[in-house]
């Protein structure tokens, strides 16, 4: 097998390790997708429903190619381990952190937001030094800034988490520095796609399903970058709170196509 053909099965496997693109849950309705600016990359997103809870997560392992997709699988793996307690997102945030720690991998650190929503639409969240998500409403814009350092610099760090009262038909917007640093036009190098587009897109169909809203998102995104080849891994998830519903209705779709740009 070639190098070439190694990258590719590499992406393969890269890919099955993410969860469906697609996911319509009791309460949750939910849309992600991953673009590697090489052929494998370090970005990831995950989510989980329990009994009790609906978990999600987008994370961001510093550089790309080969070295940052391992890190990022055994992100995964610790995540999914976090997933079977019942810790909040700050504690699993610690956890993690320290886990990376002992590992010690040098020049190598996470970006991760972890985000917990009860049936009630209780958001409970950490950010570890990702891109502020944005949670919006009719109403109003929050940015989710609660957290702290990104993960694998000190072992002692302290994350702080903040709990928010959801309405049906809020959507939350988690999003990599690879959709927001995404650049346009060859003759203008300082241009980029920034938080503000990221916002204009999500408020010009407010009433879509998570799915209509990423998919607007991701069309924004590449008539800005006009194919230009992008210098890092860009992730997206959109995640709208539907309420309590009196029937369970789940649906996972793995999505025809999981590049952004």
């Amino acid at each position: 097998m070639t190098p070439g053909q190694d990258l590719r099965s590499a992406a393969r496997v890269q890919h099955q390790l993410l969860p469906p693109s697609l996911y319509t849950g009791r309460y949750i309705d939910l849309a992600a997708k991953a673009s590697p600016c090489r052929v494998v990359g370090g970005d990831f997103f995950d989510y989980q429903d329990t009994s009790g809870q609906f978990r999600l997560a987008l994370g961001d392992v510093c550089g790309n190619g080969a070295p940052a997709a391992l890190h990022a699988a055994l992100v995964q793996g610790l995540l999914a381990l976090e997933a079977e307690g019942n810790d909040g997102a700050a504690s699993a945030m610690a956890h993690l952190n320290r886990a990376l720690c002992r590992r010690a991998i040098p020049g190598r650190f996470v970006t991760l937001f972890i985000g917990l929503v009860t049936p009630e639409g209780r958001l409970s969240y950490c950010n570890a030094g990702q891109c502020c998500p944005i949670l919006v409403n009719h109403r109003s814009v929050r940015d989710l800034t609660a957290g702290g350092i990104p993960l694998g610099l000190f072992p002692d760090a302290t994350y702080e988490e903040e709990s928010l009262a959801m309405v049906p038909g809020d959507t939350l917007v988690v999003f990599s520095d690879g959709v927001t640093e995404a650049q346009g036009r060859a003759e203008n190098p300082n241009d980029e796609f920034g938080d503000m587009r990221v916002l204009e897109a999500v408020r010009e169909h407010p009433e879509a399903t998570a799915s209509a809203v990423l998919d607007h998102l991701l069309a924004k995104l590449r008539g800005f970058a006009r194919q230009r080849q992008q210098r890092d891994d860009a992730t997206a998830l959109v995640m709208r709170y539907l309420g309590e519903r009196e029937h369970e209705v789940v649906s996972c779709q793995p999505g025809a196509d999981s590049r952004l740009v």
